[in-house]
């Protein structure tokens, strides 16, 4: 019995309380969460009480104001961090990715699968100027591995995996070169250190 008296007291105390009180009906009510949604603003759909009707063959433009360029500047710098922090996050997604895609080519290569798939992987790799790409890319040319053997395309490769650093290769390019048949090595152009 005294809960429903204290729950009766309460509800007397709201009602009184209309100070308080900032929407009297539903249509106020969902103004209020309009407003406060949108901070302050209220979209056309939901009508300002304080603004004139406006019929659309009846607007005046020059009774209209410019509108004034939005402020770019950040409203919270937090979010501004947390954009930051997500953006990081989407870059290291990506490398982890790439790099996954990367080691799979490698992996594949390895087994002797070279498909279409790697073989593109390594040539956008060598056009890069990868070094380890490079001398895979010549290796899987001097032996022959998913492509048809091509001696001077690996030589090539070979050198340019020398001039990028790849100790080893200036030995390798050289064994290419004698595997070539005489009028073959001819028509290449040797290294020039």
């Amino acid at each position: 019995m005294k809960a429903i008296k204290t729950l009766v007291f309460a509800f007397f105390m709201l009602l009184t309380e209309v100070g308080t009180v900032q929407a009297v009906s539903l249509d106020e009510i969902y103004r209020d969460i309009v407003r406060s949604d949108n901070r302050g603003y209220l979209p056309m759909f939901v009508k300002n009480r304080e603004a004139p009707d406006f019929e659309d063959n009846k607007v005046d433009l020059s009774q209209v104001p410019n509108p004034t360029p939005e402020d770019t500047s950040p409203v919270n710098p937090d979010l501004e961090i947390v954009k930051l922090e997500n953006q990081r996050k989407i870059r290291e997604e990506k490398l982890k990715v790439e790099l996954a895609k990367w080691h799979a080519v490698i992996e594949n290569v390895k087994a002797g699968n070279v498909t279409p798939v790697e073989l593109r992987a390594l040539e956008v790799k060598v056009d890069d100027n990868n070094p380890l790409a490079t001398e895979i890319l010549a290796w899987v040319y001097a032996r022959g591995v998913g492509v048809q053997p091509d001696l001077v395309k690996a030589f090539n490769l070979y050198q340019k995996a020398a001039k990028l650093g790849v100790g080893g290769a200036q030995l390798n390019a050289a064994k290419v070169y004698k595997a070539m048949p005489r009028r073959v090595r001819e028509t290449l152009v040797t290294y020039q250190p």
